[in-house]
């Protein structure tokens, strides 16, 4: 498919031309713009403030007028009502829709409006009206080449189908729950309520059916799983099965499709579940054949473009007609809404040589988690009306019992023995710690120290330069992490009796940090007692409440969860705040990004669901940030190229940044099979004894890249580079007359600022070095409209000043890691001679 889904939606662009938007990008940024900071809830009059807003900024030529918004707006504020009384209940809190809920609720209202009258009046006006719109959408598709892209002609049947895409974290349920109650509302005002059979959901297991049904409970719609010859009493119960339990035979624990008959409702979770197999996607389209369903996913797009040949196609196709509303990551994202992100991976060939550089990193990692623990725990108060929970790492691992290669560990037990290590082996953890304190680490990337900025509030409360401080570090550590406060061994204990899990605790009487919980719990326990029973102790356990339901208590104090990849789809918990990866690699595809959007859901300042820095004229605690950010690392993990074409697809750029790690290392010609670091002196006696003086340097041959078209909306967001004809659009550079207005002594005190943030002690800067910089224009890239170029207003020179001063900095971080290599490779030289 060459053009992307998101590109394709031809419903989606119908429903924003009912609003009076003639294509559907100009029309979301503009409902974005003016409703994303409106007050979230109703008057005094029970009408939304989104709705008062929207009449005074739609445009005026539109088929949702005035009245029709009127009575979709009651509608609607009646359905959410009725499904968050029992949360406010027991949350103590009020419960507003967000204005893309509220849009996606607008669109279901008015598209189901016209269709249930066409099916009361027995007319074709919707079918007609979307084919028409139809041709006219093909037209952009004229010439490229790929019939494939433009849309096939709706058929009665695709008016049934509606899909929502809509980021994780981003309210599905509460969608879900509404659009129930918007098709009841309509099938029984226009009669039509006994023309569907049954409403049915289908999950991908068994564990989103117990969470669906827990969340019809608090929606107060009755629900439960479905049972053969069930009685019911009730025309209106949402049965809920697994998506595996259908089949063409009924068995022992299946059911036959056509036992459901045809005309039902269906509702499918993670919809592009099934997307893949034919068998999976047919035997729920059988269900809704002539009747209807909502789907709903955040990873509709990834799902696609995973398939290849006449199935992506005809799925391209499906969704491209169905998708009624779409919100996906980078919409969510670039509103401010969720986690930030901080992704890092260690690439390891998996031999021994590089134990130590593993061990360093894992060190890293979870200082980084042991950071944000005792954040929580000395600022609890600070941060309250942010809601954030009691931070969790979840550790996944491609493989439980099963060996990748006879010498190597599986990945679950890769993780174990980290944590062993980390507990008995005292004097290399503290070591490690040291180094990192100090930023004496050598963990380096193409921009230098991958966690220089990462531990300010660790050596807030343990100074580099006070005694024993990595001691004392890691002593609290094991407090705040491992829950103990003396000495031991890790303890794996099989926990016989709570769904089998295994708890882990440091020493025999410790309290549990952690559980794993994987499906053969006993193969891993006896592969543990087996293999490393001098290092980790496995005993039994035959009574023990189950440590994994506990998770979610605010009272648990559970820090790790282990497990294989059971996270990604089915489980929901907001503690997630560390994510490990082992061995994860690019054919999990869709569900490294369900994965990820398990840890960036975010409650909020008063449950706004939006990132401090998105907040704006408030104070904010300090370190806030830290707490509102996903830290996700890896070893031995190729999972980072999907993780990139997913950024890349939903053109999102984090406020932290990507980073795949990059270890220097050196060959040790006394054993040519080893690696070893390369010694700390050396580089600590670059700061020392070379001096930077910064210049044009003609040996840095890659020029530094700036991109302001997506600041010119939000600082978190990247523009697509490329036009709608594929061209990529042309560097620019700032002219004469826009230096003529920068302030070079302002330029000159942010670099030395900079320089100091990021240590840059031997780095020497003049305001002739910084208007010698700018006069040339040969070492950077500029991505800007040209017209943000031209004077028209003051306004501008602020804008000139942030690029110049941004430009200096990315050219000043380059220019000094350049200078730091050429020292590190005379360095190597000098090593290995």
């Amino acid at each position: 498919m060459a053009v992307k889904l998101d590109k394709r939606l031809v419903l989606n662009e119908w429903l924003f031309k009912q609003l009076g938007y003639n294509d559907t990008e100009n029309g979301m940024k503009h409902l974005s713009q003016i409703l994303r900071n409106e007050k979230a809830g109703w008057d005094e009059q029970n009408v939304f403030y989104f709705r008062r807003q929207l009449e005074l900024s739609l445009p005026e030529k539109r088929a949702i007028t005035n009245d029709l918004l009127m009575e979709y707006d009651r509608n609607i504020f009646e359905h959410w009502q009725a499904i968050t009384k029992n949360r406010r209940l027991k949350e103590h809190r009020d419960i507003f829709p967000l204005y893309f809920q509220y849009l996606a609720l607008l669109f279901t209202e008015y598209y189901l409006d016209r269709w249930t009258r066409d099916k009361q009046q027995q007319t074709t006006t919707l079918l007609d009206e979307l084919n028409t719109f139809r041709k006219t959408f093909n037209h952009r598709f004229t010439g490229r080449g790929a019939t494939s892209d433009r849309i096939q002609p709706y058929t009665e049947q695709d008016l049934t189908k509606l899909a929502f895409w809509i980021a994780t974290g981003g309210g599905k349920t509460l969608i879900m729950h509404c659009n129930i109650l918007q098709l009841k509302h309509y099938l029984e005002k226009r009669k039509l309520a006994r023309f569907f059979n049954k409403y049915i959901l289908i999950t991908p297991n068994e564990g989103l059916t117990s969470q669906h049904i827990e969340e019809f409970r608090l929606s107060g719609i009755p629900a439960m799983r479905y049972k053969p010859d069930q009685n019911r009493h009730n025309l209106f119960l949402v049965e809920i099965i697994e998506i595996t339990k259908l089949k063409e035979k009924t068995g022992v624990t299946t059911v036959a499709v056509e036992e459901f008959s045809r005309n039902n409702v269906v509702m499918v979770d993670e919809g592009h579940r099934g997307s893949g197999g034919d068998e999976w996607f047919n035997k729920r389209q059988q269900l809704c054949a002539e009747g209807f369903s909502f789907e709903y996913s955040a990873t509709f797009g990834q799902s696609v473009n995973a398939l290849s040949g006449a199935k992506q196609k005809e799925m391209g196709q499906f969704y491209a007609k169905s998708i009624l509303f779409d919100y996906s990551y980078k919409s969510f994202f670039a509103d401010g809404y969720g986690k930030d992100f901080h992704i890092l991976n260690f690439s390891q060939n998996g031999s021994s040589s590089q134990d130590d550089l593993h061990k360093l990193y894992l060190t890293a990692c979870l200082l980084r988690f042991y950071q944000q623990c005792r954040l929580y725990r000395d600022n609890h108060r600070k941060y309250v009306p942010y809601l954030v929970d009691d931070p969790l790492m979840v550790f996944v691992g491609g493989s439980v019992t099963g060996h990748r290669r006879q010498t190597q560990d599986t990945d679950v037990v890769t993780a174990l023995r980290f944590f062993a290590d980390f507990v008995t082996d005292e004097q290399t953890s503290i070591h490690y710690l040291d180094l990192l304190l100090r930023q004496r680490d050598e963990l380096y990337d193409s921009e230098g120290l991958v966690f220089r900025n990462a531990f300010n509030y660790v050596r807030k409360l343990f100074s580099p330069t006070e005694p024993d401080s990595a001691t004392r570090l890691f002593r609290d550590i094991l407090r705040v992490v491992f829950n103990t406060t003396g000495r031991g061994l890790l303890h794996a204990v099989y926990l016989k009796d709570s769904d089998n899990e295994i708890g882990l605790r440091v020493g025999e009487g410790g309290e549990y940090f952690g559980v794993i919980n994987v499906g053969e719990p006993k193969k891993l326990w006896d592969l543990l007692q087996k293999q490393h029973g001098k290092t980790i102790v496995c005993s039994e356990q035959q009574f023990s409440v189950s440590l994994f339901d506990n998770i979610k208590s605010h009272n648990s104090k559970i820090r790790l969860l282990i497990g294989a990849k059971k996270f990604m789809e089915g489980w929901s918990c907001w503690r997630v705040s560390c994510m490990g990866l082992i061995n994860i690699g690019r054919k999990e595809g869709a569900q490294i990004i369900q994965l990820f959007g398990r840890g960036v859901r975010l409650k909020g300042l008063n449950f706004c669901l939006k990132r401090s820095s998105h907040i704006p004229d408030v104070e904010h605690p300090e370190f806030i940030e830290e707490l509102e950010t996903l830290n996700v690392f890896g070893i031995r993990a190729d999972y980072m190229q999907a993780f990139n074409e997913y950024i890349d697809e939903e053109d999102v750029l984090s406020e932290k940044k990507i980073e795949p790690n990059s270890l220097p290392t050196i060959k040790n010609l006394a054993r040519t099979d080893r690696k070893i670091i390369l010694p700390q002196k050396d580089m600590a006696d670059f700061k020392k004894e070379v001096k930077a003086s910064l210049h044009r340097c003609e040996n840095i041959r890659t020029k530094v890249s700036a991109d302001w078209y997506g600041r010119l909306d939000s600082k978190t967001k990247r523009h697509d580079l490329h036009s709608d004809e594929g061209n990529t659009l042309e560097p620019t550079y700032l002219k004469p007359e826009n230096l003529k207005f920068l302030d070079y002594d302002r330029l000159y005190m942010e670099l030395l600022h900079f320089k100091k943030q990021n240590a840059m002690y031997n780095l020497e800067i003049s305001r002739d070095s910084i208007r010698e910089l700018l006069s040339q224009n040969d070492w950077y890239d500029l991505f800007i409209p040209e017209h943000m170029l031209e004077f028209t207003s003051f306004e501008k020179v602020q804008l000139w000043q942030e690029i110049a001063a941004d430009l200096l900095k990315r050219y000043c971080r380059k220019f000094y890691n350049f200078k730091k290599s050429k020292a590190y490779s005379s360095c190597v030289c000098e090593c290995l001679r």
